[in-house]
């Protein structure tokens, strides 16, 4: 019955047919074919024979906030679904993975995970001032909502005093790529983290060595984040990864672990600004949205596609 259910002899075949792939991108279609195994078992029924209603209630159960990531699993499960029907398994010889649409999606995430993943700039600096005692933690949460990344946070690993600077009033950081502006709060994080040695935690909750401050080392000038004294690899990579495994901690201290990650913090950062432009134009928050693309992406870097966009962060765009 299991076999009949799940068809596991047509799924071992179809990703046998991928051996042209990568491992990496076989190994996400095999989890998220696999991640359907609970609900075609409650349906009493393959994937690729299920209707639209049930495709869109699968999706449902998934407690997504991410159109974009509906869409990965939709193509995955489509792909598989084509493949049965070129061998004529499919029962309708129909794909309904084709047939979701757009407001299909918007009705599949769960609006309450957007609310609960989008945070106001004074209310990140206010519990950055209260809950984080070291600057360069400061200085990291701050950036990232200031649209400071990179891949790997290789915008972020090799920033030193020398990396800021002032003209016409305005302050700038000059990284490995590119030229942006900052704000003064972050720039004075970044100056206050560069007069640092020592690395206190997370304050009374945070983790210390022996109880005492871990001392701090410096590779690349007078750098703002900076590692310990102790770490033997100095790659950009690994001190991306570092980086990382800090910004996780840091949502553990501000109770968001499992509520945000790095990209709700930057599209945090990216409504706020989507703002200040739509105030400082008179124009509405969608219209800069669509129409001052170009300035967006001087500051955040990474692409987003306009309606999804509008759809999954309407509360937030609306003026």
């Amino acid at each position: 019955m299991e076999k009949e259910i799940f068809d596991l002899y047509n799924k071992d075949k179809y990703i046998e047919s991928l051996g042209e792939y990568e491992n990496r991108t076989i190994n996400n279609i095999k989890r998220t074919i696999k991640q359907a195994a609970e609900y075609e078992k409650l349906k009493q029924k393959c994937l690729y024979d299920w209707n639209i209603e049930e495709i869109c209630t699968y999706y449902k159960t998934l407690n997504s906030a991410s159109i974009s990531y509906l869409r990965s699993v939709n193509s995955i499960l489509s792909q598989y679904t084509m493949w049965c029907l070129r061998n004529g398994i499919v029962k309708d010889s129909l794909n309904h993975f084709k047939e979701i649409t757009l407001e299909m999606y918007k009705n599949c995430i769960n609006n309450q995970r957007v609310k609960s993943q989008i945070i106001k700039r004074n209310d990140l600096i206010s519990n950055i001032d209260v809950l984080l005692s070291n600057p360069s933690d400061k200085f990291l949460m701050l950036a990232i909502f200031e649209g400071l990344k990179g891949s790997n946070f290789d915008e972020l690993t090799n920033l030193n005093t020398d990396s800021f600077f002032k003209k016409d009033s305005i302050l700038y950081v000059k990284t490995n790529n590119r030229i942006t502006e900052i704000s003064e709060k972050l720039y004075n994080y970044a100056i206050e983290a560069s007069e640092r040695y020592t690395y206190d935690g997370l304050g009374e909750l945070g983790s210390q060595q022996n109880g005492k401050a871990i001392k701090l080392c410096d590779n690349i000038g007078i750098s703002i984040i900076k590692d310990y004294t102790n770490v033997k690899s100095q790659d950009d990579f690994r001190r991306g990864r570092r980086i990382y495994v800090r910004f996780k901690k840091l949502c553990e201290r501000f109770e968001l672990s499992g509520k945000m990650n790095v990209k709700d913090l930057y599209e945090s950062g990216r409504i706020d600004y989507i703002t200040k432009i739509a105030n400082a134009k008179g124009i509405s928050k969608k219209e800069v949205l669509k129409n001052e693309s170009e300035l967006i992406y001087k500051k955040y870097t990474e692409k987003y596609n306009y309606p999804e966009y509008v759809m999954k962060y309407a509360d937030y765009l609306t003026d």
